[in-house]
């Protein structure tokens, strides 16, 4: 029995060798078993183990022929359980060796898998901002290009103007006085645009006049118009040239209907009235009593009409540079009256105001809007000043 502990024991040696040559075990408890030099090899271990193993063996066969004592057996059973204990403690540490070893590699390819999710969403990063910037660039590139350019600055002495034109009619300029104020003026609204075109007014400090036409369903833009201390004045209702001056009385429904509404919508009288397509257009020139009738009814109201002298040119289809270089032609006025339009199909007012206002400032123009003590442009009466 002796002989059998003793060969167990160093199986369970032998056993432990193999695992640390697996690197599967580290450490041996040193109670009852052989300890590990780690100075020593595993090789060697094992070598020196299977001697002891074969001496041990040869003692136990010299020995067995005695019976053994029930203390020796007793013993005997100790050590085999001992044996047992110890070999259950090498395996479970084997495990535990294993399933850290496990563990770690897991861990390893789990961090490998977030730094390739990282490197690819910093590449897919990298390559929208390129794209991002490229096209942030283009359209920057786009817009210095289609930058709204400094208008020609025409030539001519506006003080000298200004003589001449109180020598030809001192009565028509009796009520003129600065020879630097703009008077911007709209037709045909209001629209979708009039909100963009107050908030721009309103940016610049600039008051307007603005010649409105019927448009049911804008009331609140008629009575943001006044509000904001601009003039509402009459233009038409309908701006069908071929209806309103086939006769007076045609005229007179569509003035009516528009001057009433203007009332009605924001508590204001109107004072102030544009012919469609100016006072001097065709229609007149068929038909001059018409005309003639036309503005004495409105004498009779205490209305006095404006035409202008100054176009943005947007009554056509142009761009917004086109509007500003248009409206630079304020330089050659000495009274400049400036039409524009506010309509939904005209877009590009919206867009060149500001330039136009901001030109207007910097070359020492100051605004204002159509009040009972400005001068009236009439056309074809000192229409070049």
């Amino acid at each position: 029995m002796g002989y059998f502990t003793a060969v167990m024991k160093k199986i369970s040696y032998l056993f432990a060798a193999a695992l640390m040559l697996c690197g599967c075990a580290q450490t041996i408890p040193t109670e009852d078993v052989k300890i590990y030099d780690k100075s020593m090899s595993a090789t060697a271990f094992v070598s020196d183990t299977t001697v002891e193993v074969e001496n041990e063996s040869s003692s136990q066969e010299s020995s067995s022929q005695e019976d053994p004592s029930p203390a020796e057996n007793e013993n005997t059973a100790q050590e085999t359980t001992e044996i047992v204990i110890d070999m259950s403690w090498i395996i479970e540490q084997s495990k535990a060796e294993e399933s850290k070893k496990r563990s770690s590699e897991s861990w390893e390819s789990l961090m490998k898998s977030v730094e390739a999710v990282k490197q690819y969403y910093e590449s897919s990063y990298k390559e929208s901002k390129s794209i991002a910037d490229s096209i942030a660039e283009s359209k920057s590139r786009e817009a210095e290009a289609n930058k709204p350019t400094d208008p020609p600055q025409p030539d001519g002495d506006i003080a000298a103007k200004l003589a001449e034109a109180i020598a030809v009619d001192k009565t028509y300029w009796v009520n003129y006085r600065d020879p630097k104020v703009v008077y911007f003026t709209f037709d045909d609204g209001p629209s979708s645009n009039t909100p963009a075109i107050l908030d721009i007014l309103d940016r610049y400090g600039v008051k307007a006049t603005f010649f409105v036409t019927y448009q049911p369903g804008y009331e609140q833009y008629y009575r943001d118009i006044v509000n904001r201390g601009h003039t509402i004045a009459v233009h038409t209702a309908y701006h069908h040239y071929e209806e309103i001056y086939t006769s007076y009385d045609k005229w007179l429904a569509d003035f009516n209907l528009i001057y009433n509404y203007i009332k009605e919508v924001t508590g204001v009288t109107p004072k102030f009235y544009r012919f469609p397509g100016g006072s001097k257009n065709g229609y007149f020139t068929k038909d001059p009593a018409l005309k003639l009738r036309i503005i004495n009814y409105l004498d009779s109201l205490g209305i006095e009409y404006f035409d202008w002298n100054v176009v943005t040119g947007d009554g056509g289809n142009v761009t917004a540079n086109e509007e500003i270089t248009n409206a630079s032609t304020v330089k050659k006025r000495l009274h400049p009256i400036v039409l524009a339009h506010d309509s939904s199909a005209k877009p590009a007012t919206v867009e060149a105001l500001p330039y136009i206002l901001q030109y207007y400032i910097d070359w020492g123009y100051s605004f204002d809007r159509i009040t009972e003590r400005t001068a009236p442009i009439h056309q074809g009466s000192a229409w070049d000043y």
